[in-house]
């Protein structure tokens, strides 16, 4: 075989697969309007709050991998006072971002479907944040039909309890004031655990009501975890009306320790839009029962919590959004020390030309009120920050 007909052949090798594929692709999956029609999508709209769910991007036009992500960089300013004794204050300047990549494969026949899906994390300040936080974001496998399916894996889950655009995870507003303690959001069995995995189920039986049954099963820290997260959600007329219970045990695996954590809570919101206007309150509450290594009750860490909360997000003219929040939490420890944390942003958002694109200013304000029962003191803790992000979602 001379050195012509081997490259020939070569080259057919790779372009007959090629070509298969590409025509038994679009048949293996449904088009975009059919599956963006599926109650698991078109239930939560765009609504905010909306709990993260695929959006096919991008399908490779050859092999049936669907793309999608997002990037965000946030340059910021902070400044803590901190009035407690031995405590000073701070100025603190930061850039932090991340760059979420995910590649999804879906199969459908007839009427079911199987999708597994893997998000990859990269951080702007790299050296930092692998220290302690992972770099897969969800990483799960999910099998149903138009109306239910079965989720297994790593993943987050609904939010009955949802912050607002100015409280995004990994931000200066979501910490707040030095101290205080953080909202509840019936986050304790919400996922993307370090070790521990997850098992839901969802349905979604008319449509204007859907149903999360969550659970959290597995090790974390040397402990067994096992753990159960209802949610539903009404929705109708523009109304969101959503509320959920969970409860999570954590016990450890050597028969020596006696340390473990029982975590029970309940969190809803009720929201409302109407013309690209989106109004909501909220309210949660949780009680953890934390038993130290001796055996005996933590009564700094055994405490009750409450939050209470609400927020405002309108969009102009399609390419503007202006939206502000507050919440309160109050934690009650066995101590009787009450601890509280004001958390309040105003945030906006503009949208450039470039689809996906957009430029958010957010404005952040914290209070923390501390007690110490041992040293018979109190003192507050404020935060002020300002940041500007650039996000770019993969579209």
């Amino acid at each position: 075989m001379n050195a012509k007909t081997l490259t020939a052949a070569v080259l057919l090798g790779l372009a007959v697969p090629a070509a298969v594929l590409a025509e038994e692709a679009p048949a293996t999956r449904p088009d975009a309007a059919a599956r963006d029609a599926e109650p698991r999508r078109s239930f939560w709209g765009s609504e905010p709050g909306r709990p993260y769910d695929d959006t096919s991007n991008y399908t490779l036009p050859v092999l049936p991998i669907e793309l999608s992500g997002q990037a965000w960089l946030d340059i910021g300013y902070l400044q803590q006072k901190n009035t407690q004794v031995g405590s000073y204050d701070k100025n603190v300047n930061y850039a932090q971002g991340r760059f979420v990549l995910g590649a999804a494969y879906r199969r459908d026949f007839g009427g079911l479907f199987a999708e597994a899906r893997a998000q990859f994390v990269a951080f702007d300040n790299e050296r930092t944040k692998s220290q302690y936080e992972s770099h897969t974001q969800d990483a799960f496998v999910r099998v149903g039909g138009k109306a239910w399916d079965v989720q297994v894996g790593r993943f987050y889950a609904w939010e009955p309890y949802w912050r607002g655009v100015g409280i995004d995870r990994y931000t200066a507003e979501e910490a707040g004031a030095l101290g205080g303690p953080s909202i509840y959001r019936l986050d304790a069995a919400i996922g993307h655990k370090d070790e521990a995995g997850q098992l839901a189920a969802h349905w979604y039986p008319v449509e204007w009501a859907a149903f999360e049954l969550g659970s959290v099963y597995g090790q974390e820290s040397e402990q067994n975890n096992l753990g159960v997260r209802p949610v539903l959600a009404l929705r109708k007329y523009g109304f969101l009306l959503t509320g959920g219970y969970e409860y999570l045990q954590q016990r450890p695996q050597d028969d020596s320790q006696k340390a473990e954590q029982t975590t029970k809570g309940f969190a809803g919101r009720l929201q409302y839009t109407a013309f690209g206007a989106t109004v909501a309150v909220e309210a949660s509450k949780a009680s953890y029962d934390v038993t130290k290594s001796d055996g005996l009750v933590d009564t700094d860490l055994t405490l009750d919590k409450t939050s209470i909360g609400a927020f405002v997000q309108a969009d102009l003219l399609r390419d503007y959004t202006l939206a502000g929040g507050y919440h309160l939490t109050t934690a009650k420890n066995e101590q009787k020390e009450t601890n509280k944390h004001h958390q309040a942003f105003l945030a906006a958002i503009y949208r450039l030309p470039v689809p996906g694109l957009s430029v958010w200013g957010v404005l952040g304000f914290a209070r923390a009120q501390l007690q110490d029962i041992d040293s018979n003191a109190a003192w507050e803790n404020d935060m002020t920050s300002f940041r500007v992000r650039l996000q770019y979602e993969f579209r």
